[in-house]
């Protein structure tokens, strides 16, 4: 199958890179819309949905994100390219594809390209997430192993990291969610509540029980006890009392 691909970048030269890039690819993939105006990219995307879109963030006429909800499509999967890593959180809370920062090599766009799912379930769900205000965290939207899942960061107990790039997020009332992406991926858009005790485990310190300093072992609510590395203690106690917590 063919991949259909839309880039839309302000900048000529940037489309140029991405373009001589993607031409190394052969008959895997084909370009079916070049766009430095994202005003005129709208349209074409609405009437052929690509199956990718390569899209700058920064833009005169209308930045990447505003783009992606104009567009409306949760089918599209996007793809985004800047010079500006200060987006980043924001693109993983509408669970972008991936966010590559210029300049970027060859192989950094095949790996993001090699990301693309098939048909994903629920993906209105990172429509919704662009909505959200930027100073709330009422949900992120987290890409599942076969769906999009919406998760409500006040009821997350604790993340897991697990093999093969997984995360297991823990929820009140024993409920769990697998995300399809390293527990290190969700490490900077978790708030405040959260902490990485562990390499393995980020918990959220409004459900801890009690901390036994002794064996620098965490207990939540739910009786389940996780540990603190050695090397993350003080800055965990301080954590704690920055909280209220101790």
């Amino acid at each position: 199958m063919i991949m259909k691909i839309v880039i839309v970048d302000d900048e000529p030269n940037s489309i140029h890179v991405i373009d001589d890039y993607l031409q190394r690819l052969g008959d895997k993939i084909t370009v079916i819309g070049r766009y430095t105006n994202p005003l005129h990219a709208i349209e074409p995307i609405a009437q052929n949905p690509p199956d990718i879109l390569l899209c700058d963030i920064e833009m005169p006429q209308m930045n990447g994100f505003e783009l992606l909800e104009k567009i409306g499509n949760p089918q599209v999967n996007v793809i985004f390219i800047t010079a500006y890593d200060r987006y980043a959180i924001k693109a993983i809370k509408v669970s972008a594809l991936d966010y590559i920062l210029k300049p970027f090599s060859q192989d950094e766009l095949y790996e993001a390209l090699n990301k693309v799912p098939g048909q994903w379930n629920n993906a209105h769900l990172r429509l919704d997430a662009l909505t959200q205000k930027e100073e709330t965290q009422e949900f992120i939207v987290i890409r599942g192993v076969k769906e999009f899942v919406k998760i409500e960061p006040r009821n997350i107990l604790y993340a897991e990291g697990q093999r093969g790039g997984y995360t297991t997020f823990v929820l009140k009332g024993g409920k769990q969610t697998v995300a399809s992406r390293p527990l290190a991926y969700f490490e900077d858009i978790l708030d405040d509540q959260f902490y990485k005790v562990h390499k393995g485990h980020i918990v959220n310190v409004q459900y801890i029980e009690r901390f036994d300093k002794t064996s620098n072992t965490i207990t939540l609510v739910n009786g389940e006890k996780i540990d603190v590395a050695v090397r993350r203690k003080a800055g965990f106690v301080n954590h704690l009392k920055a909280q209220g917590r101790h």
